[in-house]
């Protein structure tokens, strides 16, 4: 089981209690192992046991998101995109037996192709075999070189990342065109006997990436990793770098231990030099990996040694104690200044394995079923300057938030964090200290009614080299459901002092889609949608936002600059799921 909030000590309890207990339901599941609610409730949604473990005969299952705005956007205003406002998505999934494939279509407003992004795969897999042509990511290790797109944060999960491990390839899913691989990927298990394995796998991928090519030096100056080819300027960076990658990996499994090691090699056409820690450096290079976890119980740990295509070191180790009720973890990691994995992601400070030592440690204390502490202090430092501070950055975050239930339809948390890290600004060297608090409570009016209420401050401290800063952000929610029909509003209101004191507002209505709204200056945001089961297999999704801020005149900034101090947006999306 591999979902936030799952490590894999309690992946390992689901499996075996399913096994061992034919009168299983989730409720009883959850009971017995002492399960939090969040897990409860994505044990519900997105999982299922099966006896029999035949897959699904077909299953089709289409996505169709289309996005609007009327808003005055400098970029159309001044002429300077090359095409219209059309900014839709499409995803369709179709699986047989052991067949699924993948296709997704994508154009942002501004682009002047109807298609702009395209990504496909057709995937065969079963208990010996996993086969991927087409688009693929790769997890292996602990994600030292190979991970999937988006690596796992710091946040009120402060067990699982810490022993996070992969074991293979992955279909693409994502309309991010920078962090996929193309071609042909293949992982072989070979089955010793019952208790060891040898997993096989390996990978053959021809690309093009989006680059700032330097013609006066003939080289690659940076990565394009925004995925938007509106100007003239932006088309120019799309598919100017050719790329061949190569990998091979093998992994012994015996018992509750798997040791295994492995290999990325990159090839380009350009020889590049970039200044950011997630780039490549140099034309050509292979990347070597060495990595171990063992899961039991009560008790579980990994670790991973790499070396980058210069030779610089990069490793780091995890380990998880479940006492039932108490639960520890400890993570450290340290990579060179110098090490470069264009497709590695960590857990720390920052996402890319480069120049950062640290340590994590983390808690779960269940006191009971209603009241779960979460806490976990984080130290970390630079082993240089970095793009951004021209000197070691070092600091610790210190968090805590504490999960209460005080009747059945009552629920809260409190939260406080404390982060301590170097910053500049102004060529000025500081401390910046930032105190966050927020309190959030969901109340359940009647069996079909829901609200939820949020309140959330921070205060930055920047040792006088600028004046500090206070952040205030408030929301409120109401849901409505009754058989299929979904109703639900957030009404927001913030004041904050700039873009630094912004709070951030993650917002999850439309399924598959998670916008993270930063609340910063004076303003509000109103947010209304509907979600209705025309039948069992068609389903529509409506979303409408505004935005508006007081004594501006303009929001957003750039091409995507807004010429007025309000934003309209509007979302339709239709879904089918047929089996």
């Amino acid at each position: 089981i591999e979902f936030p909030e799952f490590d894999p000590i309690i992946s390992k309890k689901i499996l075996d209690y399913v096994q061992n207990h034919p009168d299983y339901s989730i409720t009883k599941l959850t009971k017995d192992l002492n399960l939090t609610g969040s897990q409860l409730l994505i044990l519900e949604y997105c999982t299922f046991i099966k006896k029999d473990v035949t897959p699904d005969k077909f299953n089709l299952r289409t996505r169709f998101k289309l996005n609007n705005t009327n808003d005055d956007i400098y970029g159309f205003e001044k002429s300077k995109f090359t095409g219209n406002k059309l900014d839709y998505s499409s995803r369709t999934y179709l699986a047989y037996n052991s067949f699924n494939s993948g296709l997704i279509l994508d154009k942002d407003a501004g682009e002047p192709n109807t298609i702009d992004y395209l990504s496909a795969f057709v995937n065969y897999k079963n208990r010996y075999l996993n086969i991927i042509a087409g688009d693929f990511s790769y997890e292996i290790g602990m994600g030292n070189i190979l991970w999937r797109e988006f690596p796992d944060r710091k946040g009120i999960d402060v067990l699982a990342p810490t022993v996070r491990f992969g074991d293979g390839a992955i279909p693409y899913r994502s309309t991010l065109d920078f962090s996929l691989f193309r071609g042909l990927a293949l992982d072989y298990n070979v089955i010793i006997n019952s208790k060891s394995k040898i997993l096989l796998s390996g990978f053959a991928s021809k690309k093009q990436m989006s680059a700032t090519y330097d013609s006066t030096n003939n080289l690659i100056s940076s990565i394009y990793t925004m995925g938007l080819y509106r100007t003239e300027t932006e088309k120019s960076k799309k598919n100017v770098l050719n790329e061949t990658a190569f990998g091979g990996f093998m992994t012994y499994s015996w018992n509750n231990l798997n040791v295994g090691a492995g290999f990325l090699s990159l090839n380009y056409d350009y020889n590049i030099q970039s200044s950011s820690a997630s780039a490549f450096v140099g034309k050509n290079g292979i990347l070597k990996t060495f990595f171990a976890n063992y899961i039991d119980t009560n008790f579980s740990v990994a670790t991973e040694i790499s070396l980058d295509a210069n030779n610089n070191i990069g490793g780091k180790i995890g380990s998880v104690l479940d006492f039932n009720k108490l639960s520890l973890s400890i993570h450290f990691r340290t990579f060179d200044a110098n090490f470069r994995s264009p497709y590695g992601r960590i857990f720390g400070e920052f996402s890319y394995p480069a120049n950062e030592l640290g340590l994590f440690s983390g808690l779960r204390y269940k006191m009971n079923k209603n009241n779960i502490l979460s806490s976990y202090l984080d130290i970390f430092k630079t082993y240089g300057r970095t793009y951004n501070v021209d000197d070691i950055v070092h600091g610790f975050t210190f968090f805590t938030q504490y999960d209460y239930n005080l009747k059945r339809n009552l629920s809260g948390l409190l939260r406080l964090t404390y982060e301590n890290k170097t910053d500049s600004k102004n060529q000025i060297i500081y401390q910046k200290q930032k105190y966050s608090l927020r309190t959030d409570f969901s109340y359940n009016i009647t069996r079909n009614f829901f609200t939820r209420f949020r309140f959330e401050f921070c205060y930055l401290n920047f040792e006088q080299a600028i004046k500090d800063e206070i952040g205030i952000a408030n929301f409120v929610e109401l849901f409505y459901q009754l058989d299929g029909l979904k109703v639900f509003s957030r009404f927001s209101i913030y004041s904050t002092d700039s873009y630094d004191s912004a709070i951030w507002q993650y917002e999850y209505f439309i399924n598959g889609t998670l916008y993270s709204f930063p609340a910063y200056l004076q303003g509000s945001r109103i947010i209304a949608g509907i979600k209705y089961d025309i039948s069992n297999f068609l389903y529509l999704n409506f979303l409408y936002s505004n935005t508006s801020k007081n004594n501006s005149n303009t929001l957003s900034s750039g091409y995507d600059q807004i010429l007025a101090n309000y934003s309209n947006n509007f979302i339709f999306q239709i879904e089918v799921n047929f089996k």
